[in-house]
């Protein structure tokens, strides 16, 4: 009966526990935590895994995250650094850009204001050739009409290929109209010019100017009436020193009670 009652005993106790001999060789024996896995519902098989501790690194892999974060610390600071550094050459550029600009015109301003101190000396240094005044000769009957034009050269420089095409006319009607003075410029530019060659600083030439034909007593006293007009209109051609060519003009009507010649308003101009 007691032999019954201890394997009952034994029987009875949990299933999965073990004889007492196996049960003294398991004391002995480190126990395991074991996790059951529901999701996998074999028959009465059971899945199981150990825990482990993961919140315990070895020492090279809290250094290989260190400097993880250490580099990936100096690439930001790197990548800021750069950044500001390309602002700046932006900046840079921008600024030697602006500083090419006003160069630039700089040195426009400067060739402008080169040319502007040639010009000016030059036209302090050339010549200057015109007409200083124009007399006409004593009237007499049988005889052509002279007009004897003055021409002076006020520059510094002497004038050259001087050439005056002009002529003298004297006609009942009034040259006043700007038709009247095209169509006489027309006519002394159809015939030569008088050549004078050149003209010295400060010197002067006599140029007559003679209307072809003679003149009777019936046109002297129109003219002394002032009832036949007297003109001389022309142009003086010449090159300066620096081979500038240049154009003075002229267009004068004779007053008898003044016994002189007066430049009108239209055609005397000189450049």
């Amino acid at each position: 009966m007691s032999k019954k009652r201890n394997r009952r005993k034994v029987t009875q106790g949990a299933p999965n526990s073990l004889p007492s001999s196996a049960g003294v060789e398991s004391e002995s024996m480190p126990k395991l935590k074991h996790t059951i896995h529901p999701e996998r519902k074999d028959d009465d098989k059971l899945t199981v895994s150990p825990k482990l501790d993961e919140s315990r690194w070895r020492p090279s892999e809290k250094w290989s995250v260190w400097i993880s974060g250490i580099t990936g610390i100096f690439v930001v600071a790197a990548a800021i650094i750069y950044g500001f550094q390309l602002q700046e050459m932006r900046k840079s550029t921008d600024a030697s850009t602006k500083a090419s600009s006003i160069a630039e015109r700089a040195v426009g301003v400067a060739e402008k204001s080169l040319q502007a101190s040639i010009d000016s000396s030059r036209i302090d240094q050339r010549a200057w050739v015109g007409i200083k005044d124009i007399t006409l000769l004593p009237l007499e009957e049988g005889k052509p009409l002279i007009a004897q034009i003055r021409i002076s050269n006020s520059g510094r420089t002497f004038a050259r290929e001087v050439r005056i095409p002009g002529m003298l006319i004297f006609d009942a009607s009034k040259i006043e109209t700007d038709e009247a003075i095209k169509t006489a410029i027309t006519h002394y530019q159809n015939k030569p010019p008088a050549i004078m060659g050149v003209i010295f600083p400060n010197g002067e030439i006599l140029q007559p100017c003679i209307v072809e034909g003679s003149i009777n007593s019936a046109s002297i006293e129109a003219i002394l009436a002032d009832k036949l007009n007297v003109y001389i209109i022309g142009e003086i051609q010449y090159l300066d020193v620096f081979g500038q060519h240049h154009t003075t003009t002229f267009f004068s009507r004779y007053f008898p009670l003044l016994r002189t010649f007066q430049f009108q308003a239209k055609h005397n101009e000189a450049d």
